[in-house]
């Protein structure tokens, strides 16, 4: 937030007022304990700089308190400032608690996507040699592991995209992409031994 001039001239003006008060008040204390008390003209003379001296203590004081006036006006503004930084800092962190929560997440399934293509591989080389049923049924559960993974990859962009992480959902995307050419090329081979075995 700006400053507004009104705000700040005013605490300005207060300052410059109390500096001035605070000098004219010294010079009268002064004045005041200098004279020597020794004369009638100089006992009325001590008399007259105590009593400016006082009433410069009175002037002094009010402007005191507009100087605090002006202050409690500048703390309203901080506070002003402040509290919605407040709510801010814990929507920061919600958020940092929530994309970490993401990409916990997004490395599971990277983790998991690695140990899955490794098994597809496996599977794949496995499935060329194994004849019959068993080749199909290895075939048809790394195709469903696939399967399974680009739902959970699916459904972790989707929540990154609802919570605005579109970086995050960006990748979880090209990762699930990446799954589903894996699972074609499983599908190819699965035809392709079909139609050898036919």
């Amino acid at each position: 937030m700006a400053k507004s001039p009104d705000q700040t001239s005013e605490l300005l003006r207060c300052a410059e007022v109390v500096e001035r008060e605070l000098r004219r008040l010294e010079e009268f204390s002064r004045s005041a304990r200098n004279v020597r008390l020794s004369s009638e003209k100089n006992l009325a003379r001590a008399a007259r700089g105590l009593q400016q001296a006082l009433e410069q203590q009175e002037r002094l004081a009010q402007e005191l308190r507009a100087l605090g006036q002006a202050m409690g006006g500048m703390q309203a503004r901080q506070e002003a400032a402040m509290t919605p930084l407040h709510a801010r800092a814990l929507e920061l962190q919600s958020r940092m608690t929530r994309h970490g929560e993401h990409m916990q997440r997004f490395a599971a399934l990277g983790s998991k996507a690695k140990e899955v293509v490794a098994a597809l591989v496996e599977t794949s080389a496995a499935g060329v040699d194994a004849h019959g049923a068993a080749g199909a049924s290895l075939l048809l559960d790394a195709d469903q592991r696939i399967r399974d993974l680009v739902e959970e990859v699916h459904a972790m962009s989707e929540a990154a995209k609802a919570d605005d992480f579109p970086e995050i959902a960006k990748e979880a995307h090209s990762l699930e992409q990446r799954l589903r050419a894996a699972r074609d090329r499983l599908s190819e081979l699965a035809r392709a031994k079909a139609i050898g075995e036919s």
